[in-house]
C-alpha cells in the first residue's frame, strides 16, 4: 500500500470513528491531522501524486465533512494554535452558544 492509500485509509477510519460515536477528541486531532495533510500536498506539482489516489482522498474527506456535520459531537474549543479553519472542533451547537468570541459553552480540548 503506498503511502496515499494509506492516508486514504486513514481519512475513512476517521469517518467510521464518526458514525460510530468516537471520542470527539480522537476526531477532531484526525481530522486536523488531515487538513495539515492537505496543506502540504497543495503545492506539490499535479503530476508528483497520481489523480486516482488524490481524487479518492478528496472523496473521502468529503464524506468525513459530510459525517462531522450531521454528527452531534459535544462543543470543544480548538486546541491553542490551530487555525480558525480547523472548524470540526466546534459543531454549530458550540458556535452559536459564543458570548463575544468566547465559547462559553464548550470545553477546551487538550491532548491526553
Amino acid at each position: 500500500m503506498c503511502d496515499m492509500q494509506v492516508a486514504v485509509a486513514f481519512v475513512r477510519r476517521t469517518s467510521e470513528l464518526v458514525l460510530e460515536g468516537g471520542s470527539h477528541l480522537q476526531v477532531g486531532w484526525r481530522r486536523s491531522a488531515i487538513a495539515f495533510l492537505a496543506d502540504l500536498l497543495r503545492p506539490a506539482p499535479a503530476h508528483a501524486l497520481h489523480p486516482s489516489v488524490l481524487e479518492a482522498l478528496r472523496g473521502a474527506t468529503a464524506a468525513l465533512n459530510r459525517a462531522l456535520q450531521r454528527a452531534e459531537l459535544p462543543g470543544l474549543l480548538a486546541p491553542r494554535g490551530l487555525p480558525a479553519s480547523h472548524w470540526w472542533w466546534s459543531p454549530r451547537s458550540c458556535a452559536a452558544s459564543s458570548s463575544g468570541g468566547i465559547n462559553t459553552a464548550c470545553q477546551v480540548a487538550s491532548p491526553a
